[in-house]
């Protein structure tokens, strides 16, 4: 339940940090596709339980995204190197 929480506190506060910066553009989101249940391929679909709790931000904030599927040791650099505007994965603070 932790977990959940902070997943979605994270969700939230980086949801509200990009909505003014992307009110026109198109975000991009990255997420770590090898992650079941939380991000996952079905078909020629993106789900998962942090697929659906973003796009339930999203519509709520009218942003506009497309999912990028990236391994997950690449998630982090494409923050910081700004390829990406937000990563959807299991990140967790360690230390």
């Amino acid at each position: 339940m932790k977990s959940l929480l902070k997943v979605s506190l994270a969700a939230l506060t980086l949801a509200f940090a990009v909505s003014s910066h992307a009110a026109d553009k198109k975000l991009v989101v990255a997420t770590d596709t090898a992650f079941v249940p939380f991000e996952f391929k079905q078909g020629d679909k993106y789900v998962g339980f942090d697929v659906d709790l973003w796009d339930a931000i999203a519509k709520e904030l009218k942003l506009d995204y497309t999912l990028k599927p990236i391994d997950f040791s690449g998630i982090i650099p494409a923050l910081q190197t700004k390829n990406i505007d937000l990563a959807l994965a299991g990140i967790t603070i360690t230390d």
